[in-house]
């Protein structure tokens, strides 16, 4: 059943064994035949396919197949009825079975109607639908291609941004105020206003100094700093907690909720957590949501930044939590900032493996050096990079669906 590719007729047909193997308990079939998977849920994926192409003239193949042998029809004109939605949705309301176990009875094949034109005709219409479906597949082409391209753009974009290479002549022809310096300054003091016993202040001096040597020369009044010197509160680990991937209980995010393209609050599991709890590991609006541990290294030490949450939503142990002050402008450029490929950079160097998964500490979290422009040059580099390119949404336009449920 995993030779045949759904809805696009294509058959892997590299398996081969000796005719004695495949005497019992599998399905025979020809070239020119059509074979048809009868089980769910590979009937409703339009496992269908016409057999050609076949090493020698027969084939076999799972016994969850119905074979069909065109008779005064053309091969590929029988196909493109079958496989089509329309039909397949008919045949799913004719399956029998239990739950899980449903077929298509060969009776419902042998009663179902088809329009069947003239020969030739049927030809011509098969010809015409195959020239459509190659216009498809080259503009799935020149789409895959133009995501590259995207990607390429995207790269160029954040790069120019956190270098301030974007917003050169805006720099040039506007005087700055306060500098990237005086707004870390602003920070600091709003977070000792909130912090009387200062214990922020400590784990800061405990944080190793960057690496300003190996740092690229960023314009004047920009400034280097750590996400510790932005954030607006005390940073904090998830909770761990086995959870269900159905209700009852709170919804936690999946590690997979941090996406390129934003949060995606459908990546949750549910965990019985007591209301108390819940507010030390809420997600809140305003926070910079960074992943510690992945196995793929793309994925490792991605931000999220998280403008309004919406809803009630708690985050794993795999993420910690920075909270950031009201400004959204700031929290984007932060994200923009840690994503971009300076940022991935240091992420790279820093991560390590430990017991086969690469992880990322909170201490070398501290080191990854973000470039911070002053608080004017922030708004007008998020105006013009999110206006070229939105760099955070809900959903990718482009965004790939659940894959179907394997079958037999």
């Amino acid at each position: 059943m995993a030779a045949v590719s759904e809805e696009t007729g294509r058959i892997a047909l590299d398996q081969r064994r000796p005719a004695k193997d495949v005497a019992k308990g599998y399905v025979r079939f020809m070239e020119g035949d059509v074979i048809f998977a009868k089980i769910t849920p590979c009937m409703e994926n339009g496992k269908v396919a016409p057999v050609s192409g076949l090493p020698s003239q027969f084939g076999a193949g799972s016994t969850e197949f119905h074979v069909l042998r065109p008779k005064s029809i053309d091969q590929r004109y029988l196909w493109y009825w079958l496989v089509s939605r329309r039909f397949r949705q008919q045949a799913q309301r004719h399956m029998s079975g239990s739950a899980g176990q449903l077929r298509v009875p060969v009776d419902y094949l042998r009663r179902s109607l088809m329009p069947v034109p003239p020969l030739l005709e049927q030809r011509h219409i098969v010809t015409r639908i195959d020239e459509l479906f190659a216009e498809i597949e080259e503009g799935e082409a020149a789409l895959a291609d133009a995501r590259k391209g995207l990607e390429k753009f995207r790269r160029a974009l954040l790069k120019g941004a956190v270098t301030g290479a974007l917003t050169e002549d805006w720099r040039a022809a506007n005087p700055v105020g306060e500098t990237g310096h005086d707004l870390l300054a602003r920070i600091k003091s709003d977070r000792a206003a909130h912090d009387p016993a200062n214990r922020r202040g400590r784990r800061a001096a405990e944080a190793r100094p960057l690496d300003a040597p190996a740092l690229p020369v960023i314009p004047k009044g920009w400034v280097w700093a750590n996400v510790d010197q932005a954030k607006s509160g005390d940073q904090r680990n998830g909770i761990s907690i086995p959870g269900s991937p159905t209700p009852p209980g709170t919804k936690a995010l999946r590690l997979d909720a941090l996406t390129v393209h934003g949060l995606d609050l459908k990546a949750v599991r549910y965990i019985p957590l007591p209301d108390e709890r819940i507010a030390d590991y809420r997600v809140n609006n305003s926070d910079l949501l960074i992943s510690r541990a992945n196995g793929s290294a793309e994925f490792v030490g991605r931000a999220v930044y998280v403008s309004q949450i919406g809803e009630t939503v708690v985050f794993p142990d795999t993420i910690i939590r920075y909270p950031l002050g009201p400004d959204r402008q700031f929290g984007r450029w932060l994200e923009m900032a840690w994503n971009s490929a300076l940022g991935r950079s240091q992420i790279h160097r820093l991560a390590k493996t430990t017991a086969g998964i690469l992880k990322i500490s909170q201490q070398d979290i501290s080191q990854v050096a973000l470039p911070i422009p002053p608080p004017s040059e922030v708004a007008e580099s998020s105006v013009v990079s999110l206006t070229r390119f939105p760099l955070t949404k809900t959903r990718s336009p482009f965004w790939t669906p659940k894959p179907p449920t394997p079958c037999g």
